[in-house]
Order: structure tokens, then C-alpha cells, then sequence
């Protein structure tokens, strides 16, 4: 079981949605991003793999692991439009934050 260490969300307008950065603590966390769109999103960000972009609306649930203890951001590239994308940041049971 994976806890959460940490987050960041972000709003903008533009053709690529970004969280912003956070910090993990260490490697292997799970690094699990999730954005919404007033257009549509086309495909994960740099490094993520995309577990879903809905239909019609074009929402995205993407995912990776962080390989080294650091700062991490997810994006989304987007019909130019309005977007929030959030990204957390979750870690072994016991592991601290």
C-alpha cells in the first residue's frame, strides 16, 4: 500500500497543461497525474503513460515513477483551451514523506 507524500494542481490556458513541480523524497514513488480540459487532451506528457483520456470530453489520467529522489512535473499537451491538472506524488507504506 502506497501513501501520499505530496501534490501540486495548477490552472492555465494554452495548448500544454503542467502542474507545476513537487519534490519527491525518494525513488520509486508513483507519480499519479490527473487533468481536466475545456478542449481535449491528445496524448500523455513527456515520461507519463497515459491509463486514460476520456471520450467525448477529453479528460486525462496518467501515470510514472519517479527514478531518482527530486523535483517532478507532469504535462499534457491540449487543443488550446482551458485545463487543471493535478499531480501526487505516493510512496511505500512506511516510507516517509
Amino acid at each position: 500500500m502506497r501513501g501520499l507524500h505530496t501534490e501540486v494542481s495548477a490552472t492555465g490556458n494554452g495548448n500544454l497543461a503542467n502542474s507545476g513541480a513537487l519534490t519527491t523524497a525518494a525513488s520509486s514513488e508513483l507519480l499519479f497525474a490527473a487533468g481536466v480540459t475545456g478542449t481535449v487532451s491528445t496524448a500523455p506528457g513527456s515520461g507519463y503513460t497515459a491509463q486514460v483520456i476520456t471520450s467525448p470530453n477529453g479528460d486525462i489520467v496518467e501515470d510514472a515513477v519517479a527514478a531518482v529522489a527530486g523535483s517532478y512535473s507532469a504535462t499534457a499537451p491540449l487543443s488550446a483551451g482551458t485545463w487543471i491538472l493535478q499531480l501526487a506524488a505516493y510512496g511505500a507504506a512506511g516510507q516517509a514523506p
